[in-house]
C-alpha cells in the first residue's frame, strides 16, 4: 500500500521520533493490554540509519532517544513501511511476513511488542 508522506525522508523520520513519539512520553500507550515493560529499537534504513531506542514500562512510553538502555530487539525497516505501520495502515506482523521489516534479537519479544504497537498506532496514528 503506497502511503503519501513527506518527500524529505529525513524530516519525516526526525518528526516521528523527536516530535510524535516524544509527545507520548509518560502516557499509557493502550489500556487493554496486560502491563508490559520492555525496551526495543527501530532502525530506519533510508533515514539516518541510527537505531532509536524506545522503552516501555507498565505500558507507558518512558524513553525515546538514540541513546539509552540496551534493546531486547530491533525492528529494521524503510521509512515508507514505518509510516504505514505508524499510521495504522499496515499491521506490523503482516509487514514482517512480507519481508518489509527485519527483526534483530529476541523474535518472541518483538512479536509481543508488535501487538502493543499495532494497538497504539490504531489509537494514535502518525501522519507523516
Amino acid at each position: 500500500m503506497a502511503v503519501q508522506y513527506s518527500s524529505d525522508l529525513y524530516t519525516t523520520h526526525q518528526e516521528f521520533f523527536t516530535i510524535f513519539m516524544q509527545s507520548k512520553l509518560g502516557r499509557r500507550m493502550v489500556r487493554i493490554f496486560p502491563p508490559m515493560s520492555t525496551c526495543f529499537a527501530i532502525r530506519v534504513t533510508d533515514g539516518d540509519d541510527v537505531p532509536w531506542i524506545i522503552q516501555i514500562e507498565s505500558n507507558c512510553l518512558t524513553h525515546v532517544d538514540t541513546q539509552g538502555p540496551k534493546p531486547l530487539c530491533t525492528f529494521v525497516m524503510d521509512m515508507e513501511t514505518l509510516v504505514e505501520v505508524a499510521g495504522g495502515y499496515r499491521n506490523p506482523q503482516q509487514a514482517y511476513y512480507e519481508f518489509l521489516i527485519e527483526l534483530e534479537g529476541d523474535v518472541e519479544e518483538s512479536m509481543r511488542i508488535a501487538l502493543l504497537m499495532e494497538a497504539f498506532f490504531k489509537r494514535h496514528p502518525f501522519c507523516g
